[in-house]
Formats: structure tokens, C-alpha cells, sequence
């Protein structure tokens, strides 16, 4: 993070950050510890049906706020390889997503692989976590999975590669099962059943005392990614981003930019439905003889 030559003279801009994000950074150097979202609400007192629902939608929006906050100040961490930020935050987001009862919604997963890395731990968390849980025979949450693997093509291959280095995990599932009102059993967002340094970023000796063989690699068959194209997308990958690119009619998901749609239609692609729309007769037929 220092090692420019504006921070070397103890100079540091961060103007491409969050507001919040960076206050939450600057609590953080001040005490060590990242806020976890809130998750309940407390009642003194009996009150009608509608206050409770509006406090609900309220906890709801609060709680959404707070992670989208915290997933930017991951960003944050990663992007200047603050470890110990990094594990802090990462600890708040798998605890808040716990208390809360709830996994990674579609729009939050396309941030997250929009603005971290490939292989960062914050992707392995909430792939994990909603693949563990789509035990429950969700429909909606395989719809949200399906979609999430058009918006964001990256998430597709990260599912797969997480999937097959963690069959232990869905083995831990059937084995222990899980209890969604009681919360017993094995979930990927219950730190207790996971060793500490799971989701943790560590150099090398700074595990966590007593799980310094926890960190380790996943086996592999010497394949890798050798199918890579120049840019580092899998042959998966490229078909997903075309796929995408031909669901939004704007100019940077036509060239495979996914992570800056604008969701306004290029100037092309209005001619291309202006010119298809004139082939219309007054009977709503499409004149195909074009």
C-alpha cells in the first residue's frame, strides 16, 4: 500500500473508495475490529403486525446496506493486501449472512465477482455457502444461481472449480445436516464447524496458532488452466460472456464488459431493432422475406 512514491512521503489517495467503506477502515485501524450488520430486532413490548413488518423491511434494508458495505471494504483490503482487514471483514460478512438466516442474493454475488479477484477467498465464501445450501431444494435460489452465472460468467467457473475441491464439504452436509430454525448442523457460514483459516488470507507461518497445516492446495490433475484464452477466461467463460453480451443491448456488455453495464442500448442495436420492427406489417406478422 506504501511502496509508490506518494506513500513513501507518507501520502495516501483514496479516491476510488467508498466513503463508508473507508470509514469503516479507518474504525478499524482505531480499534482493531470490523462492525458485523445488524440481524434482529428486539421487542419490549407486544406491538400490531404492520410496526413489526415495517421493522423487518427496515432490518432487511439495514442489513443489506451493511454487507454491500462490507463486501466494498473486502475490496478495500484485497486491493492493498491488508491481511489482517481482509480476515476481519471476511469474519463479519460469513457472521452477519449467518445470524441473518439468509446467502448472497444475485446482485450482491455480481459485485463481489465484478470487483474482486479471481481467486479470492470472498468468492469461495459465497459460491460455498449457496451451493451448501441448495440442499434445501430452492427453487428461487437456483433460479438466482442459474442468472448470476449469465450476469457475471466468472461465477460459473468458480462454482465448478469450488465444487470439485470441496466434496468433503457436501459430504459434511449429508452427513450432519442442517436445521435452518434451530441452526444445528453443518452450514459454510457457521465459523465453528470450519477451521478458522478457511476463508482466511495468510502468508506464509501466519495461521492461526495450532492450523498451520489447514492451509494447503487442493489436489489437482496437472491440467490447470491451460485452455485459458490471452485474457485468462476459460472456453466457459467466453461462451457465458457472449451469452451475456446478447441479453443487454449496451455497448460494454457487447464487448464483454460486464462489470461496467450501463444498461442503455448502443446506437446499433436500436438500429438492429428499428430495422426489425419495420419488417412488422399492421397484423403484428413478421415479414421474413428480408
Amino acid at each position: 500500500m506504501l511502496d509508490t512514491e506518494t506513500g513513501k512521503k507518507g501520502l495516501i489517495f483514496l479516491n476510488d473508495e467508498d466513503p463508508e467503506a473507508f470509514g469503516m477502515f479507518i474504525a478499524w485501524l482505531r480499534t482493531g475490529a470490523v462492525a458485523k450488520p445488524p440481524t434482529v430486532i428486539k421487542l419490549k413490548t407486544m406491538l400490531p403486525q404492520a410496526e413489526i413488518d415495517r421493522m423487518e423491511e427496515d432490518l432487511r434494508r439495514r442489513f443489506n446496506h451493511h454487507e454491500e458495505t462490507l463486501v466494498l471494504l473486502y475490496c478495500l483490503a484485497e486491493k492493498y493486501d491488508i491481511e489482517a482487514l481482509a480476515n476481519n471483514t471476511i469474519d463479519a460478512i460469513q457472521d452477519g449472512f449467518y445470524e441473518y438466516r439468509t446467502v448472497f442474493g444475485p446482485g450482491l454475488l455480481d459485485r463481489i465477482f465484478a470487483k474482486t479477484k479471481k481467486n479470492s477467498k470472498l468468492r469461495d465464501l459465497c459460491v460455498g455457502a449457496n451451493i451448501i445450501h441448495m440442499d434445501r431444494g430452492c427453487g428461487q435460489l437456483r433460479q438466482e444461481m442459474m442468472m448470476t452465472s449469465l450476469t457475471s460468467p466468472d461465477f460459473f467457473n468458480h462454482m465448478l472449480r469450488w465444487t470439485a475441491q470441496n466434496f468433503e464439504m457436501f459430504a459434511r452436509r449429508h452427513r450432519e445436516g442442517f436445521d435452518v430454525r434451530t441452526r444445528d448442523g453443518f452450514s459454510m457460514l457457521k465459523r465453528s464447524k470450519l477451521c478458522p483459516c478457511h476463508f482466511h488470507v495468510h502468508a506464509p507461518g501466519n495461521a492461526h496458532k495450532g492450523h498451520e497445516a489447514c492451509i494447503k492446495k487442493p489436489m489437482t490433475c496437472g491440467h490447470g488452466d491451460k485452455d485459458d484464452d490471452e485474457a485468462g477466461n476459460s472456453p466457459m467463460q467466453s461462451f457465458l460472456y457472449a451469452l451475456a453480451s446478447s441479453l443487454c443491448p449496451c455497448d460494454n456488455c457487447m464487448k464483454g464488459e460486464q462489470d461496467k453495464c450501463s444498461g442503455e442500448p448502443s446506437e446499433s442495436s436500436e438500429n438492429a431493432v428499428s430495422k426489425e420492427k419495420s419488417t412488422i406489417d399492421d397484423d403484428g406478422w413478421v415479414d421474413e422475406t428480408d
